[in-house]
């Protein structure tokens, strides 16, 4: 006599098959997003391979972790603004914060106290160094500030995490508070910022001031065209001079302005900082 299966086995198994069939699909997708993420790690190392910013060991030294990054960010400046502007805006700020969150999920404070005090002191010498570059010292102003939001963010504070996604509070930080930090890299900013705001103001000065001057002027010798020459199509020399003399003034402090703005935005200033950045030097 053969075996007989109950019907309420048959559906059990059954039911056993299809949750089996949802895991293993699900399985399937994890492997492949699993795929895409090594794919786009290997692709973005081999990026910053090219631009020096990728080191296979971070020593637990103080003076080879800033040496390192000294190496890169001063002596070879291999991250320069040209090649930046190529690459993601933020992206030393995204790799170094990837640095941390690996530190911090091998709960390891040391490496993490190293990593930031090196890259503090290297941002601070590298501006310095450059301060008469705007380029640079926008560079590394987005990239700070950059920074010091990727540790608010994922700090794992409840204010900070209102309008993260669920994903996003998942990768926050498990160990450490990073606060002190974030404080530093504001204050450095603040720095960057100040240093940014001057060498503005250094480079528009000499042409607001004749911009201003010869409006003025312009202004006054308008008032006194006869009133039949003020509707010509075509101006007498006379006439058109001082009006090219303004348009000159304006087009180079327009021009300047736009170049700034052009950077800015070339490396991922945030809009906010660009329109305080204006606001301060008008």
């Amino acid at each position: 006599m053969g075996l007989v299966v109950s019907a309420p086995f048959i559906f059990f198994e059954y039911e056993i098959g299809k949750i089996l069939a949802v895991l293993q699909e699900k399985l399937d997708l994890a492997k492949e997003e699993l795929s895409k993420c090594q794919n786009s790690i290997k692709l973005q190392t081999e990026v910053l391979k090219d631009t020096g910013l990728f080191s296979s060991k971070l020593d637990n030294n103080a003076e080879t972790a800033e040496n390192s990054i000294e190496e890169v960010l001063v002596k070879r400046q291999e991250l320069k603004p040209h090649i930046a502007v190529t690459l993601l805006p933020g992206l030393p700020a995204y790799i170094l914060f990837m640095y941390i969150r690996h530190a911090d999920c091998q709960n390891d404070y040391e490496k993490v106290q190293l990593l930031l005090t090196a890259t503090i002191y290297t941002i601070e010498k590298v501006t310095k160094k450059g301060h008469d570059d705007i380029d640079i010292i926008v560079l590394w102003l987005s990239n700070t500030v950059r920074l010091r939001h990727n540790l608010k963010q994922y700090s794992g504070d409840k204010t900070f995490q209102t309008e993260n996604t669920s994903l996003q509070n998942e990768q926050c930080l498990q160990n450490f508070d990073l606060t002190e930090y974030r404080e530093v890299l504001s204050d450095t900013a603040v720095e960057i910022y100040q240093s940014l705001a001057w060498h503005i103001q250094e480079k528009i000065e000499p042409l607001v001031v004749p911009a201003i001057l010869e409006h003025e002027e312009i202004s006054g010798l308008t008032s006194q065209i006869p009133s039949g020459k003020r509707g010509r199509a075509v101006l007498s020399s006379w006439d058109s001079e001082p009006f090219l003399g303004v348009q000159k003034s304006l087009d180079a402090l327009l021009q300047e302005l736009n170049y700034i703005y052009k950077i800015t935005g070339n490396h991922g200033v945030d809009p906010e900082l660009t329109v305080q950045i204006f606001q301060q030097v008008r």
